[in-house]
């Protein structure tokens, strides 16, 4: 016996008619953008107050636009909202930056791991690309070149994985440490200069090796690299952070 016909218009499929694309970024996005720059430059320190009314004037947008770009870097981890007094940059301890690392090596590395049986030739060969532009140079202009290019070697194995929360998670976690790495705030001094160079290329060297084991296939040796590398790193960001307060 054929069944009758379901009448419930909760089921039909939505159109979404009223909806209408959007063809330029939103105001929202671009402020959000603007304000966690001058975070990760190091030019909003933290503990400082993010005013709205200031930070409006200053890009020449309203204050609901402000208001939703701070709620994103609330939501990031990068702000953190007082009741009755407002939103401030985040004041991360070496403690926590320690915790937020630990976390990197043991996810990246998993994923990683996953990459290795995933990423295809043609993957493999962007990220061979990349690694020349990651080593700084005495040029300054190498800095964004060599942060941009890290990035995108690095993302393009977790996109391998196709493991939504995994990248999910990753992406907050580098959203956090973004300002403090190799290329971060605590290197901005002209005497480091030396130092981030050799730092630099003390990365290539581990870039080197994790994508040798991810075009060998190799998941257990690629994320055993992964998660030395990352603790390597941190030591060498306490002691620059641990230098500048001292110094």
């Amino acid at each position: 016996m054929r069944s009758p016909a379901n009448t419930d218009s909760t089921l039909e499929t939505p159109t979404y008619s009223e909806l209408r694309r959007i063809s330029r970024p939103l105001l929202s996005e671009k402020a959000y953008e603007a304000i966690r720059d001058n975070i990760f430059s190091g030019q909003m320190k933290p503990g400082a107050w993010l005013r709205q009314e200031f930070l409006a004037e200053k890009l020449q947008v309203s204050q609901a636009t402000i208001r939703e770009a701070l709620n994103q870097l609330v939501l990031e981890g990068l702000a953190a909202y007082f009741p009755h007094k407002g939103v401030k940059v985040v004041a991360i301890s070496v403690d926590d930056l320690e915790d937020i690392y630990d976390m990197r090596a043991l996810l990246e590395g998993l994923g990683n791991e996953l990459a290795a049986t995933k990423l295809s030739e043609r993957e493999l060969a962007q990220m061979r690309e990349l690694l020349p532009h990651i080593l700084l140079t005495p040029d300054s202009q190498s800095l964004e070149t060599a942060r941009d290019s890290d990035r995108e070697f690095h993302w393009i194995a977790i996109r391998a994985t196709e493991r939504d929360h995994l990248i999910r998670m990753l992406g907050q976690l580098w959203t956090l440490i973004d300002p403090y790495m190799v290329y971060g705030r605590f290197w901005n001094i002209a005497q480091a200069w030396g130092r981030r160079i050799k730092a630099s290329k003390l990365d290539l060297q581990d870039h080197t090796q994790l994508l040798e084991a991810l075009e060998a296939r190799e998941g257990g040796r690629a994320r055993q690299i992964t998660e030395e590398y990352v603790h390597r790193a941190f030591q060498e960001l306490r002691q620059q952070i641990l230098g500048s307060e001292n110094g």
